[in-house]
């Protein structure tokens, strides 16, 4: 079934104000002539909404050394010297960006606030992280993105503290090579 939602691993879930959910792990599923079957878990929301729209998508792998590829293809790094001058903007294709708003290391941590603009703020906003002059990862603290919920596409996220005589980069991905078919999206009704 060529160009049919049944080739997607991966199903971007907004809810009725246009809001997309927290992933709780990479989907899966299978398909046969006559049976569909995907599932994908989400962390659980403070409310229920009227409805959730899906967007089938094939998202982006992580290799074991830090790269990023879609379908094979390795995804060219976007990154900026962290310099103190904000906002810091990150480009990500035709998915949008990530506007670095402030980087503040204190308390053996550094905690960099972003906002994500584009199709899919939160899966924009995983493939930030922060690398040391020989280009190793900076290690994150806290696994997950803290959103505010006041202010949907605003995260935080957590590192290991950068070292005060060291330079340092802020890195994203091109998504350019990620597919997202807006053309086969679906609503699910909640009421």
């Amino acid at each position: 079934m060529p160009d049919s939602m049944f080739e997607y691993d991966y199903w971007l879930a907004f809810d009725d104000k246009g809001v997309e959910l927290i992933p709780n792990g990479l989907g899966g599923g299978s398909s046969t002539e006559l049976d569909f079957n995907v599932q994908m878990s989400y962390v659980k929301m403070n409310h229920v909404p009227k409805s959730l729209t899906i967007i089938p998508a094939k998202i982006s792998s992580s290799g074991g050394d830090g790269t990023t590829t879609w379908e094979g293809k390795k995804a060219q790094k976007i990154s900026k010297t962290i310099d103190g001058v904000y906002p810091i903007e990150l480009p990500q294709g035709k998915v949008g960006k990530l506007i670095i708003q402030d980087i503040k290391s204190e308390n053996n941590q550094t905690t960099v606030t972003f906002n994500a603009e584009g199709i899919a703020p939160y899966t924009q906003g995983e493939s930030l992280y922060i690398e040391d002059e020989q280009g190793e990862m900076i290690e994150v603290i806290v696994n997950k993105m803290i959103k505010d919920e006041q202010k949907p596409n605003e995260f935080t996220m957590v590192f290991e503290a950068l070292e005060a005589n060291k330079k340092y980069r802020i890195v994203t991905y091109d998504f350019g090579q990620m597919e997202i078919r807006e053309d086969l999206k679906f609503t699910i009704d909640l009421r």
